[in-house]
């Protein structure tokens, strides 16, 4: 974890010093992870500059949802589109918590169905990684969960 929190955040602090000074009246949401640690550091790097809107600053933390939901949909068979499942926690094996009876729908799955949901959802990083096969990361899944969080209706 610390080096994934060293790579993020000197990429991370390189790109809010541009935004302070190229456009800094703009909405930033950190989806960098752990988004729990970088979203506290770019405020304190625009506070730095001068340019902090505790308003227009935001950590969106929706990813590990969107994984949930989309892996309970493969299991029931139902469109992504139809279920919301909430995940809690934090972005790793041991704290993501996908609350699969909170869905927006009853799921029906076996107590093993529920079992291998939360543990895939757990996984869901190194799923995405190995399917990639070291060709990148899961930035398309990060664009979407912005996307859920822009459009909450969608």
């Amino acid at each position: 974890m610390v080096d994934l929190f060293d790579t993020n955040a000197r990429l991370l602090a390189d790109m809010t010093k541009q935004i302070a000074k190229i456009c800094p009246g703009a909405f930033v949401l950190v989806i960098t992870n752990p988004v729990n640690s970088l979203t506290p550091l770019v405020a304190q790097l625009l506070r730095s500059e001068n340019k902090f809107n505790p308003h227009k600053l935001f950590g969106i933390i929706a990813l590990d949802a969107v994984r949930a939901s989309t892996f309970a949909a493969q299991v029931t068979g139902l469109a992504p589109e139809e279920i919301s499942v909430p995940a809690v926690g934090g972005h790793s094996l041991r704290t993501i918590v996908p609350l699969v009876s909170q869905s927006s729908r009853a799921l029906h799955l076996s107590l093993e169905q529920q079992t291998e949901l939360i543990q895939r959802v757990q996984r869901g990083g190194n799923e995405v990684q190995e399917a990639k096969a070291g060709a990148g990361t899961a930035t398309l899944c990060m664009g979407y969960a912005a996307y859920k969080y822009r459009s909450p209706s969608s």
